[in-house]
C-alpha cells in the first residue's frame, strides 16, 4: 500500500525553482533511472509532483496521453509537456 507523502517545496510558493535544480534532477534521472519510459515518467510524477511539489498534478496524465500518440521517446515528450506548465 502506497503512503501519501506531503510535497516538500524547496522554494516558497510563487517563487520559481532555479533552473540548475531541474538540470540536476534530470541528469540524475537520466543517469540512475531505469525501467523504460513508463517507469521514468512514473519517477518524474512521484518526484516532481508528489514529493517536491514543483509541478501541478493536472498536467501529468494529459502529458502521458499526448506523449504516447506522438512520435519520439515518451519520457522526453512528457518532460516537454510538463515544461509548459
Amino acid at each position: 500500500m502506497a503512503r501519501k507523502v506531503a510535497p516538500k517545496r524547496e522554494a516558497p510558493p510563487g517563487e520559481p525553482i532555479p533552473f540548475r535544480r531541474y538540470v540536476r534532477y534530470f541528469l540524475g534521472l537520466g543517469t540512475w533511472g531505469f525501467g523504460g519510459p513508463i517507469a521514468t515518467v512514473g519517477y518524474m510524477q512521484r518526484d516532481l509532483v508528489e514529493r517536491r511539489g514543483w509541478l501541478g498534478r493536472e498536467g501529468v496524465p494529459m502529458g502521458v496521453a499526448r506523449g504516447q500518440i506522438m512520435a519520439g521517446a515518451l519520457a522526453a515528450q512528457v518532460v516537454m509537456w510538463m515544461g509548459s506548465f
